[in-house]
């Protein structure tokens, strides 16, 4: 399997590197490291929270790809996130949104791997509003963004 290294905003990140699927780079002590169970596992407690919530993975130039919390089972959606790694992706975040009534709200919040990286919060935020116009759509909705992921 190949590996790379590419640069989002300041915070180098590796490709995969094998079939165990660690996360994160030259930056990061090896005890902080996570691997992609560990991050579909977040994405699934999330899920929790939400009416609907994806992990946002970033395949540079090419865009980003969505791998939400409803999309079939574990092994489904880990396979999808290692799919992704090996095309360069890195996974940088969540978003979500919640319901009460006809009152939105969108959540955003990078992994904590990305905590420090402007570039990463920006593609977050862009996503963001692009699930906002989708949201204003729904007739009588109220739409309102929160960072933080902070839903009880």
């Amino acid at each position: 399997m190949q590996t790379g290294r590419q640069q989002i905003g300041q915070v180098l990140v590796c490709n995969l590197e094998d079939e165990s699927g660690w996360l994160g780079g030259a930056h990061m002590e090896q005890e902080t490291q996570r691997n992609t169970v560990d991050i579909v596992q977040e994405l699934e407690a999330e899920g929790e929270k939400f009416v609907e919530v994806c992990l946002v993975v970033i395949l540079f130039e090419r865009g980003s790809q969505l791998i939400f919390n409803n999309d079939g089972t574990t092994a489904e959606k880990l396979e999808k996130l290692h799919t992704l790694l090996r095309q360069g992706g890195q996974p940088i975040g969540f978003i979500g949104y919640t319901c009460i009534a006809n009152e939105y709200t969108i959540w955003s919040r990078v992994l904590r791997e990305y905590a420090s990286d402007e570039a990463a919060r920006d593609c977050l935020h862009k996503l963001s509003e692009l699930t906002e116009e989708r949201l204003k759509k729904i007739p009588g909705a109220i739409v309102s963004k929160k960072e933080g992921c902070q839903v009880n």
